[in-house]
């Protein structure tokens, strides 16, 4: 017989550099997991820059994350982007 544990939800958090786990969050976002490699983020804590984008982008490749499904609900609105994670390879812009 043979188990595993499926990741369904997370919280990816996003701080300075020079700051550790613990210290004040710059970005708090929820994730769920669509597929082990397929995840949506929703529930920004604020709007998202370049740099906390560099740094989402680079935690979903460590994970082995290869799409993300970015959700924001403008003026109430859902709103659904799908985003194709670069392999780490490649440049982030």
């Amino acid at each position: 017989m043979k188990a595993e544990i499926e990741p369904l939800v997370g919280v990816i958090r996003v701080w300075a550099l020079g700051k550790v786990y613990g210290d004040p969050y710059e970005w708090v976002a929820t994730v769920r997991y669509i597929k082990k490699d397929t995840v949506e983020i929703l529930g920004y804590t604020k709007k998202v820059t370049k740099d906390i984008w560099k740094a989402v982008i680079k935690e979903c490749q460590y994970k082995g994350i290869t799409k993300i499904l970015a959700v924001t609900y403008p003026g109430g609105k859902r709103r659904e982007k799908w985003i194709t994670v670069p392999s780490r390879f490649e440049n982030l812009y």
